[in-house]
């Protein structure tokens, strides 16, 4: 039986029924339908529940921000966002080399980094979200490759 804890038999008896009573795979599946990048749906898909207390308040109060930051109809700037991992592996033991496809999908990712962060600049009010954003380096150089 796969669950996403490991634990004693009975335990994972009795998350594997509370996972199913609870129809998880659907709220996942759900979930999943409203990312935006293929980075977003595979952290949905990497989603386990949690159970402590602090990350969970922490968890929630980034969400409500930014819901408020969302309302009405607005959206973050983050169509631009590619899955940069095997770009990084490429590069990583500089034995291959980078196509125009990879260069294109960098430059595009730093460049909706910078989006965001411009964004949120003058954003007050969303101290846990901009304590995200307040992580995202500048890197104007690469942006234009």
């Amino acid at each position: 039986i796969e669950t996403p804890f490991n634990e004693s038999f009975s335990e994972t008896i009795m998350n594997t029924h509370t996972f199913k009573v609870l129809e998880y795979k659907k709220i996942i599946d759900l979930l999943s339908t409203y990312t935006s990048s293929l980075p977003g749906l595979e952290k949905i898909k990497q989603t386990k529940p949690i159970t402590d207390f602090n990350q969970i308040s922490r968890l929630m109060a980034e969400t409500t921000e930014l819901k408020a930051l969302l309302n009405p109809g607005k959206s973050l700037p983050i169509s631009g966002l590619f899955d940069l991992s095997s770009i990084l592996l490429k590069i990583s033991d500089w034995s291959d080399v980078l196509t125009v496809e990879d260069i294109n999908q960098f430059g595009s990712t730093v460049r909706t980094a910078r989006y965001v962060r411009e964004m949120m600049c003058d954003q007050d009010e969303f101290p846990n979200l901009n304590q995200i954003v307040d992580q995202i380096d500048n890197f104007d150089e690469l942006e234009n490759l």
